[in-house]
């Protein structure tokens, strides 16, 4: 039954009506049906979840990458590298894979023989008689080189620190800042744990996320990812733009969003240090900007949205202080911010 509405048509619908990019019908379709049974169920699963807006962090990726793959501008630089002959099936699992796939990919388009030759060899066309024909299932290789491991995790047996994997690094923008929180008891419970908002320009979503590293007993957090948009085409997941905020910026974020500040700014974020976030206040709502290196995002949310971003960042606050009212938290929340105005002046 899950195969039954991988489609071409059925994978469009899903992934404009995400903001994702839909390319190529004819890539789409060659890419599907090149996928072994198992993988397009793996697939199938991920559509229904990203249609509905429950999924995790690795399906929406693994939809993503059906777009990025399917891309002209992918195949042209792949074509102008001299790799012509890669299977589709084989560029989609190392796109899920490799965290550092679209630089490689440009790399090896400007003239670097080095990264062409790794690549090949990655996907196997520079073995004789060797082609890459999607043994390896989708959803196992999501497993084991995608998905990030809590810090908790951070040791080994024995006490011997983790071996750092390519996950660690920033795969699509996200850096470690993906969402753990949905299978939480207060998340499930909470009416909405996230909210879009998409103008031709780009688009943004508010997640209630949980904290890499708990601080001061508070766990739960908001990450704010953005991506750029392409009138009639959609927006570029793949190259978002993800800040997950600290317990610290929590409230600060917050204070803005609620009308009790007039700006917030946090810098230095991601693991290369080089993303960074501003609320501020404009008429009519709030003004959000992502930033990373070379980047910019950049996009208005007014009155309309603004109401459900705030109980997005309200309910963060009281997951992490449940035994305070709501009432005393937001009195709470706008004397300290009083407090802050009062110290810039």
């Amino acid at each position: 039954m899950a195969t039954a509405k991988l489609n071409t048509g059925y994978v469009r619908t899903v992934m404009e009506g995400r903001g994702i990019r839909f390319h190529s019908a004819d890539r789409t379709r060659s890419l599907i049906a090149s996928l072994p049974e198992e993988d397009r169920v793996f697939i199938a699963t991920c559509l229904r979840k990203v249609h509905a807006g429950v999924e995790e962090s690795n399906e929406f990726a693994a939809v993503a990458a059906i777009g990025y793959c399917t891309s002209d501008e992918v195949h042209t630089k792949l074509a102008s590298s001299g790799l012509t002959e890669v299977p589709l099936v084989s560029l989609y699992k190392w796109v899920v894979s490799d965290a550092d796939g679209l630089r490689r990919i440009k790399a090896a388009a400007d003239g670097d023989e080095s990264e062409r030759r790794a690549i090949a060899e990655r996907l196997g066309l520079d073995q004789p008689g060797v082609r890459a024909t999607g043994e390896h299932a989708v959803n196992a290789a999501l497993a084991e080189e995608v998905h990030w491991q809590a810090p908790e995790a951070e040791m080994g047996g024995a006490g011997k620190p983790r071996k750092r994997s390519r996950s660690d690094g920033d795969w699509a923008g996200q850096d470690k800042a993906r969402s753990y929180a949905r299978d939480e008891p207060q998340v499930k419970a909470a009416a909405a744990g996230k909210h879009h908002v998409y103008v031709k320009s780009a688009g943004l979503t508010f997640e209630i996320d949980k904290l890499r590293r708990g601080e001061e007993g508070r766990r739960f957090t908001v990450r704010v990812e953005g991506a750029q948009g392409s009138e009639g085409k959609g927006y570029d997941w793949l190259q978002k733009v993800t800040v997950q905020l600290t317990a610290g910026e929590l409230h600060q974020a917050a204070a803005v969003v609620l009308g009790m500040a007039d700006r917030f700014v946090a810098s230095h974020h991601g693991d290369q240090r080089d993303k960074g976030l501003e609320i501020r206040r404009e008429k009519g709502g709030v003004m959000v900007r992502l930033t990373r290196t070379g980047q910019a995002i950049a996009v208005g949310v007014g009155q309309d949205h603004l109401y459900k971003v705030a109980l997005v960042f309200m309910r963060a606050l009281t997951m992490n202080d449940p035994d305070v009212d709501p009432r005393v938290l937001l009195d709470t929340l706008r004397l300290t911010a009083a407090v802050d105005r009062a110290a810039e002046k």
